[in-house]
């Protein structure tokens, strides 16, 4: 279990895959308090904990809860994509009671979580023998978070993005044609990028791939799907 200590000795970040049921138990129940709309998930993460962090596509997968104090505060789950040179956020939250404090230069505490995932990143990218990762790249639902995310360094890319409902293969059910007929949901997609990569975010071939790693790569779309080549065909 990796176990990462911040300069605050109150705060601490445990990687919940593959760690002690305790790490695991806490990151199963502040997801269901903060993301009940994601519940037909549960059994999926339920046995993801017990699995090596390396998923079946090679993706390295890091589900991290932070302790405040030794009082889980919050958690943050993310992916790096070798293929794509990039990681996907996928979620983040922190209690209310503690997301006013500041860690080190960090004004939040989901702003160190956000930077510790930046350099998780870096270290994943240099054991698997890649070059540094543009960065992680992220959906925003909302107006207000993006602006949030901007104080943190957030870049919107330009891409008339949307995604599926749901991923497959991770739901507690698997009708396919039930699956399909709902609506994609539309959101805004951008990246913290780290400048260490010294990627162009303007060019249209980097915005495609860090695209197709959320579509093709985390939720298993094929790149033919009609609603790929839309979002693909939108890139300005």
């Amino acid at each position: 279990m990796a176990t990462i200590n911040m300069p605050d000795i109150k705060v601490v970040i445990k990687e919940a895959i593959g760690g002690d049921p305790s790490s695991q138990e806490a990151l199963l129940k502040l997801h269901k308090e903060f993301f009940p709309q994601y519940s037909q998930y549960l059994p999926y993460m339920e046995k993801r904990l017990l699995l090596p962090p390396i998923d079946e596509y090679g993706n390295i997968e890091h589900w991290w809860i932070l302790e405040y104090d030794k009082h889980p505060a919050g958690f943050i789950m993310f992916k790096y994509v070798p293929l794509r040179d990039c990681s996907l956020g996928l979620l983040i939250a922190v209690k209310p009671a503690y997301r006013k404090l500041s860690v080190g230069q960090s004004k939040t505490l989901a702003e160190y979580l956000i930077k510790a995932s930046l350099e998780q990143i870096k270290q994943d990218a240099y054991s698997a023998g890649r070059s540094i990762p543009v960065g992680m790249v992220v959906e925003v639902e909302t107006s207000r978070l993006m602006l949030v995310y901007r104080e943190y360094g957030f870049i919107e890319l330009p891409v008339d993005y949307c995604s599926p409902p749901y991923i497959q293969g991770e739901t507690t059910f698997e009708n396919r044609e039930a699956l399909d007929k709902l609506e994609y949901l539309k959101s805004i997609i951008g990246i913290f990028p780290l400048g260490e990569a010294h990627a162009d975010l303007r060019d249209p071939t980097l915005i495609s791939e860090l695209v197709l790693a959320f579509l093709v790569d985390h939720y298993h779309l094929p790149e033919n799907n009609n609603a790929v080549c839309r979002v693909l065909g939108s890139i300005r």
